[in-house]
């Protein structure tokens, strides 16, 4: 109710304001698509990670403690494309997520924590720590060990899950304060906007993120792991392999992308609004949409099985090309057609020159 009245809100600060059909739109586009969809997944990524870090904070009860972990990542999923705002202030998306880590760094940070006395482990000192311990793979490193986690273990984990949390609340927080929040920054463009100057620069950004999470599922989320066939699959590439959450968490991407072209429950929020405007955009709908929907069909059918089998299984591996190049088809679409029909040019993201 709270995203739906802002929006309200919005739509009608914006009836008022002198500025172009293009830019009215651009700003219109913008708005839905902050308040519809992307504030109400920062609100449910915090609030399933206040739930994990309270979890934790009973002895890490080892069952409980996997679930809360998976309802927290899979929340992350529906946000960890928005790399613009608060999820960039102090490095806060990578302290998050240090993925991937070509390099194995995790292992070795958590293994100097492990090392270093409970005296010196708090939430502060940890905020210090390396970004490969702060995060989603560090707990899940703790969580999915070799053996069941341990006092000294779990009071690791409670901190990482309290660092989570705090960066969570602090996201959502910053991106909906009053005076100076990033969404107020995004939503007034203008000459004394050192981020955002005109409208179509607002509306890039909201498109990037969609952007951004296609080339991450296309590539490093799928293209990675699968290799070049399925006997040089490296299923360890998998986004959080020990936990089997490399599939459910493409479901979850599919998800955000579906509801950041379409917008919530198909109709509030979407990009597509300003796609369909043109006469021409039917090509251009179609083949985003089922690239969208086939993509996120074949992935529910996958992803009640075990990360590894489907890799190794030729059927399965079969229908993971089939993914990567529906999601290929949508991505081509967004990152060319549609941002032309948006009036922004060549679309870029966070991960180009990655």
């Amino acid at each position: 109710m709270t995203a739906r009245l802002a929006l309200t809100a919005t739509l009608l600060l914006l009836a008022l304001l002198p500025v172009s059909g293009r830019a009215a739109d651009s700003l219109r586009l913008t708005a839905e698509a902050v308040d519809a969809v992307i504030l109400p997944a920062f609100q449910r990524f915090a609030e399933a990670t206040a739930a994990l870090e309270r979890t934790l904070g009973d002895a890490c009860p080892e069952q409980d403690s996997k679930s809360a972990f998976a309802t927290a990542f899979l929340a992350w999923q529906g946000v960890q494309h928005v790399r613009i705002g608060p999820s960039q202030t102090e490095n806060r998306h990578y302290r998050i997520q240090f993925w991937p880590d070509p390099k194995n760094l995790g292992a070795r940070h958590v293994s100097t924590l492990l090392s270093a006395p409970d005296t010196a482990l708090t939430p502060e000192s940890l905020s210090r720590a390396s970004i490969a311990v702060q995060g989603f793979p560090a707990l899940e490193r703790l969580l999915w060990g070799n053996s069941p986690i341990n006092p000294h273990e779990c009071r690791v984990a409670q901190a990482i899950g309290r660092n989570l949390s705090s960066m969570a609340q602090a996201i959502r927080a910053e991106w909906t304060e009053p005076d100076g929040g990033f969404r107020a920054i995004l939503l007034r463009p203008g000459d004394k906007n050192t981020l955002f100057r005109t409208p179509a620069e607002s509306l890039r950004a909201i498109h990037g993120t969609l952007s951004t999470l296609l080339q991450a599922t296309q590539d490093m989320k799928l293209g990675s792991p699968m290799g070049s066939n399925p006997t040089k699959a490296r299923p360890e590439r998998g986004e959080a392999w020990r936990a089997d959450l490399p599939l459910q968490a493409l479901l979850a991407n599919l998800d955000a992308a579906l509801q950041l072209y379409q917008g919530h429950a198909g109709k509030d929020g979407g990009l597509r609004a300003g796609v369909l405007e043109h006469e021409d955009s039917e090509i251009v709908d179609i083949s985003i949409l089922h690239g969208l929907t086939e993509a996120r069909r074949l992935t529910a059918e996958l992803a009640t099985r075990p990360w590894k089998d489907v890799l190794a299984n030729p059927a399965g591996y079969r229908t993971l090309m089939l993914i990567r190049a529906n999601i290929g088809t949508a991505r081509s679409m967004v990152e060319t057609e549609m941002a032309g029909m948006l009036g922004l040019g060549i679309g870029f993201n966070a991960l180009d020159g990655d």
